[in-house]
C-alpha cells in the first residue's frame, strides 16, 4: 500500500512511517523497498517519530518558503481523512 500511496502523489505526499515489531537490518531495508520512507520498530519512544516529523518540515521548508505558521504535517491533521487519503483497491487479481 505504501508503494500505491506514493505512486499516487507528485508533490506534496506524505511521510510514510512503517512502525513494525520487526528490528532487523533488513527489515528497514525491506520496509524502504515497499515504499515507506523510514522505519520504526516498536517499542520506540515518541521524540524518535517528533525527530522524522521535524527533519521533514525543516527540507520542505526549504524548498517552499510559505508564509505558514504551523507545520504542514500539523495541518493535514486538521482536515478530514477522507480529503488526504486517495482510496484504494483491496481486492487483489488472482
Amino acid at each position: 500500500m505504501a508503494r500505491e500511496v506514493r505512486e499516487h502523489y507528485d508533490t506534496g505526499r506524505p511521510l510514510l512511517i512503517a512502525v513494525t515489531g520487526w528490528k532487523k537490518p533488513s527489515d528497514r531495508i525491506l520496509a524502504q523497498l515497499a515504499g515507506f520512507d523510514h522505519h520504526l520498530p516498536k517499542p520506540f519512544e515518541s521524540h524518535q517519530l517528533l525527530k522524522l516529523l521535524e527533519a521533514r518540515e525543516r527540507r520542505l521548508a526549504t524548498v517552499d518558503q510559505s508564509s505558514e505558521t504551523s507545520p504542514r504535517w500539523m495541518a493535514n491533521l486538521t482536515r478530514p481523512a477522507t480529503s488526504r487519503m486517495p482510496s484504494f483497491s483491496t481486492s487483489r487479481a488472482r
